[in-house]
């Protein structure tokens, strides 16, 4: 991967899901939960390598999906956890009072508190610390 200008971005939020067009990635079989953490944190290091800053590499989730894609692994804790919580785990307030710790995170860096759209441009309200 070649160098990658810092002024292209802010931040980059990683996340494996399943992509149906892919069928050389299979996220969510249970055969492949031992090896999705190696795979995101593989992706990581290569953003990192190409001059992707550290700090700017996060990761996006929620411990409903976290458990379901990558099981109990805490390979990416180091990373900063920009938290999507699951609809009965949010107060929406501008806190990370609801967060219940997962994948080695104890508290996240980021939380959605909404996502909208309009005239087919989505938008988010967020709360970062």
């Amino acid at each position: 991967m070649s160098k990658i200008p810092q002024n292209l971005y802010g931040n980059v939020w990683l996340f494996g899901t399943e992509d149906q067009s892919d069928t050389t990635c299979d996220w969510s079989s249970p055969a492949t939960w031992p090896t999705n953490g190696d795979r995101l944190l593989t992706i990581a290091q290569a953003l990192k390598s190409a001059g992707v800053s550290g700090s700017a590499v996060s990761i996006l989730g929620n411990i409903t999906l976290w458990k379901y894609f990558f099981a109990d692994t805490l390979k990416l804790k180091d990373y900063k956890l920009f938290w999507v919580p699951n609809e009965d785990e949010t107060n929406h307030q501008p806190n990370f009072n609801d967060f219940t710790p997962f994948g080695g995170w104890t508290q996240p860096s980021a939380k959605i508190l909404d996502i909208g759209s309009a005239c087919g441009v989505q938008f988010g309200k967020y709360y970062f610390e």
